[in-house]
């Protein structure tokens, strides 16, 4: 199965499917939506698939155009009918410890377009100094990053306030200068409108060009 040896981290991204995604962003059409969501996702994995830390993206969705979306040894695609975030990501890190046992596990929402390479790089140097850790979303609400070492459960609490849930189960907050790119989720119009002003990755910007972008990077 794919994997680059000699990298410590897998990834773990869980992809709600797209027809039922991102119903906040009000002004935006049905159709555009779902392209928006679906790009979001095709970002975030090319950004996190980037960093030289991570070895495999592991995404866990029942959406039907992004389950055969990726063609690369470094992401994989695991299949499944979603009952909600938490459980997609456990999903996601059973088949981590499965299969890469000794491998750190990163768990990142799939609404990232303004993620890169070296964002996720820098964060997950800082995250690897503990046993869990969180990064915060910019309102300083909910959690656009979750880790978790090797033999450590990574106790997913995502939802409503999640930064503050996994804050209680002992994870370590973790902020710092070039993260803001990592820590721009996008549920609202002000946060695509914060995003396009970050800089979104390719996908996203084709679709908020009304365009359609190759495929995935």
């Amino acid at each position: 199965m794919p994997y680059s040896p000699g990298k410590p981290w897998v990834a773990v991204v869980p992809v709600k499917d797209a027809t039922r995604a991102k119903t906040r962003l009000t002004g935006e059409s049905p159709t555009r939506r779902v392209d928006l969501a679906r790009a979001f996702a095709l970002d975030t994995v090319a950004a996190l698939s980037s960093a030289p830390a991570i070895g495999l993206v592991v995404v866990v969705t029942s959406d039907p155009v992004l389950s055969v979306s990726w063609h690369s040894d470094s992401v994989i695609v695991v299949v499944e009918v979603q009952r909600g975030m938490n459980e997609a990501v456990m999903t996601g890190v059973a088949w981590c410890r499965r299969h890469h046992g000794k491998s750190s596990l990163a768990v990142f929402p799939a609404d990232l377009p303004c993620a890169t390479a070296a964002a996720t790089q820098h964060f997950l140097e800082l995250a690897s100094g503990y046993d869990r850790a969180v990064l915060p979303d910019l309102e300083q609400v909910g959690t656009t990053a979750l880790t978790a070492r090797a033999g450590v459960a990574p106790r997913p609490s995502f939802g409503p306030r999640s930064l503050a849930a996994h804050l209680a189960s002992g994870a370590a907050l973790v902020e710092g200068r070039g993260l803001d790119r990592l820590r721009r989720d996008v549920d609202e119009p002000a946060h695509l409108r914060a995003a396009v002003h970050l800089g979104v990755g390719r996908h996203t910007s084709c679709v908020l060009a009304n365009s359609a972008p190759d495929g995935p990077d």
